[in-house]
């Protein structure tokens, strides 16, 4: 008979799958563990990668039934997850209502970093030897941004196939046929992996009195080792980048180590290229366009605290910090900071939980600070910190409101007369200027004038856009795309579709009627070339090779273009009839953020038009006399008078599934079942604003409660007591929702 294995042989074992509880494992005779340890082990029939959470405690294991445990099949030689960390995936899974194995594997999904990384790797070089014979619009592409991107000894840019595919927009086929026909030549090249370098602070920049006194409150808060919360408030221009940069270097001089969180890839690139710039290295980087390599890398330097620098998008929060001491969540305002697949996180509110953890200071920087951190200033936890002036002696651009009611817009134009002007001003004097959309493509919506049919996504109750690069009709929620028809589908009319309504590639071709010697360029997260593309493109910006940038919110966001004399703002009114209770204050900071790129040096007088049809409105006029805070108090008020977020809490619950009345049956069940409890109003449900979402038809309720009340514990109970929904239908919690869609 086969002895059992005794408890100090046992241990319990976190998995990254959709599942709350440890498993139990039996360790390797002679093997040390310590909670913490990434390990691999059997699961079924399968092989994971997971965590060892805690020694055997009575109570805690998981048996199967009638068999004996099995054992850990893998320990890997990486640096062990701290106490930290695991204490703060165990909060993040309580307070989202989600199985822990799914926040253990947005940490664990770097399966290369368990692995001890080669002290020499390869990467690619490719050059052009010379032109293929046979020259295809992909070929062209390829040869045409290698010839831009000329690789010299002092500044070699090295590329895996898929990046320069990504890079240049073209298949890795491409590439493949070009070496195959000598028209392109790869060269391996062994290289050192570079370790994190030691600051080099030799470019300090001259502080003004606001800065000065806001680097002494976060130095002193760093070297103190202690949790505190900073809200960073600076007017845009007034050098937050640099008290922040003032806080990093100090860290940095401690030990310790530092995340950046942007909210958009496309920041990376600019803040990268600064940071450089001042320090004399780059950081680490960490976002969905990283390479699995440079992920590993980055993920097992962290872990090991040799990287000391990180900067990245939402994810890193979750990286493997030995040692922090500061998070900066740079635009910490900014929607995209929530998760909304999977674990519906919000990075910002766990960049606070995170440092609180980890005893490290935490700053939120914003031109335009949320409602949430505002109020927890005036609640006295966060120590508000206001730059209010723009440094280096440059003024805040004058704003005009445009009221394109009486400016005599012709048909299908969308740019006034005054806009024009001021653009041709600019232009002539060697200046730029931004045109501002919020919508990407080429129109919103395509409609027959003959019948009234308007084409809308077969997957999604929405409408499709149409796009001319590439030529299609294009749903931005599933991805769905067809050839523009050219007749209507309903009435069989010919050309009698119209597009309706502008988007950026609109207001481009009509400024090539306007401009046609103007360079342009537009800006959208449609951009083919992905990260490379992008940091080209915002280095010509820089440059002045650009005259016009026609772009959505991803030019609204801390980019430092300092040409730019005019800001347009095509339409100011989008978004100002949403129903969403975040809608004015969402509109209110990316027209104050969007504007703010204008005049950014002190040699140029800026202005900033904004164009709408609600003169009066009092956003509107807020941006235009520059008296934020009035509109602050009016936000602030109206939440507060309607008990929303962050006055009281609220919770959603979509029911989804295939089939409409299955999911409308299981979202009454869900209400019939709420427990009534003072305090708690269970809304709904209703159809959600997007009924259909990818063949899925999803109904909303939504759970208000008041500060007080622990509304997961609520959920849990109010779950258990409906049990489990049928297998095709999906239950989605989102606590504390920013979408309402």
């Amino acid at each position: 008979m086969e002895r059992k294995p005794s408890p100090t042989s046992i241990v319990s074992v976190a998995l990254p799958v959709a599942l709350t509880n440890l498993y139990s494992y039996r360790v390797p005779e002679g093997a040390h563990l310590v909670p913490g340890s990434v390990v691999a082990v059997p699961l079924k029939t399968r092989k994971l990668n997971g965590v060892v959470w805690e020694k055997l405690a009575e109570g805690k294991q998981t048996l199967p039934s009638g068999k004996l445990l099995l054992e850990i099949e893998t320990i890997y030689d990486c640096p062990i997850l701290n106490h930290d960390l695991r204490r703060f995936s165990e909060w993040v899974a309580r307070y989202y209502l989600v199985p822990l194995g799914m926040v253990l594997r947005m940490i664990l999904n770097v399966p290369q970093a368990f692995k001890p990384i080669q002290s020499t790797k390869q990467q690619r070089l490719f050059q052009i030897n010379h032109d293929p014979s046979k020259n295809t619009e992909p070929r062209k592409r390829l040869l045409q941004y290698l010839k831009e991107n000329p690789f010299q000894d002092s500044s070699a840019k090295f590329y895996s196939r898929t990046e320069l595919a990504v890079a240049s927009g073209v298949s890795k086929s491409v590439i493949d046929k070009l070496i195959e026909s000598g028209c392109l030549k790869e060269t391996l090249i062994p290289i050192q992996p570079a370790e994190q370098q030691e600051l080099s602070d030799n470019k300090p920049m001259l502080l003004n009195h606001h800065q000065k006194l806001a680097t002494t409150l976060l130095q002193d808060s760093i070297a103190n080792s202690t949790f505190k919360v900073f809200l960073l408030d600076g007017v845009t221009g007034s050098g937050k980048t640099e008290v922040c940069f003032q806080a990093i270097a100090h860290t940095n001089a401690l030990g310790k180590q530092v995340l950046v969180l942007l909210p958009e890839v496309a920041l990376t690139a600019q803040f990268i290229e600064s940071f450089r710039v001042r320090f004399g290295i780059e950081p680490y980087e960490w976002h969905s366009r990283t390479s699995q390599k440079n992920r590993a890398r980055c993920w097992r330097n962290i872990s090991s605290g040799s990287a000391s620098i990180v900067v990245g998008a939402r994810s890193a929060i979750f990286l493997p910090f030995r040692n922090l001491g500061l998070i900066v969540v740079d635009e910490e305002h900014d929607g995209t900071f929530k998760q909304t697949d999977r674990v519906n996180y919000h990075a910002r509110d766990m960049a606070i939980v995170r440092g609180k953890f980890s005893n490290a200071t935490v700053v939120l920087a914003s031109a335009t600070p949320s409602i949430e951190s505002l109020v927890n200033v005036r609640n006295n936890r966060y120590q508000h910190i206001i730059l209010p002036i723009r440094a280096g002696g440059a003024s805040l651009p004058n704003i005009e409101i445009v009221d394109i009611r009486g400016h005599g817009l012709s048909k299908k134009k969308y740019i006034s007369p005054v806009i024009y002007e001021a653009l041709r001003q600019a232009i002539n004097e060697g200046a730029q200027g931004i045109l501002f959309l919020n919508r990407r493509g080429y129109c919103p919506i395509t409609i027959c004038h003959k019948c009234g049919l308007r084409y809308q996504c077969c997957h999604c109750s929405t409408w499709l856009v149409e796009h001319r690069e590439p030529k299609c009709l294009l749903c931005h929620y599933c991805g769905y795309s067809t050839e523009k028809p050219t007749f209507c589908h309903a009435c069989k009319e010919t050309d009698s579709l119209v597009s309706c309504g502008p988007g950026v590639e609109r207001i481009s071709e009509e400024l090539s009627l306007l401009f046609p010697e103007a360079r342009k360029l537009v800006l959208s997260s449609d951009m083919h070339g992905g990260m490379e593309r992008l940091r080209t493109e915002l280095t010509r910006i820089s440059q002045g090779e650009v005259d016009i940038i026609i772009g959505t919110q991803l030019i609204a966001k801390g980019h430092n273009f300092p040409k730019v004399k005019i800001v347009g703002v095509i339409d100011a009114d989008l978004g100002l009839s949403n129903g969403d209770l975040r809608a004015g204050e969402r509109t209110f900071q990316v027209l104050q953020q969007v504007t703010g790129r204008a005049g950014r040096v002190k040699a140029i007088s800026a202005k900033g038009f904004i164009q709408t049809r609600s003169p009066h409105h009092p956003l509107i006029q807020a941006i235009a006399s520059g008296d934020t805070k009035s509109f602050y108090k009016y936000e602030i008020n109206e939440r507060e008078a309607s008990g929303m977020p962050p006055f009281q809490r609220l919770a959603s619950i979509i029911v989804a599934c295939k089939i409409k009345e299955d999911a409308l049956s299981y979202a009454r069940h869900l209400a019939q079942k709420a427990p009534a409890v003072d305090n708690i109003n269970v809304l709904g449900p209703i159809e959600a604003p997007l009924f259909l979402l990818r063949d899925r038809y999803r109904f909303r309720l939504l759970v208000k409660t008041s500060r007080k009340t622990t509304i997961q514990t609520y959920i849990q109970n109010w779950l258990s007591i409906a049990g489990k929904p049928g297998r095709a239908i999906d239950v989605k919690i989102d606590i504390d929702p920013y979408c309402f869609l």
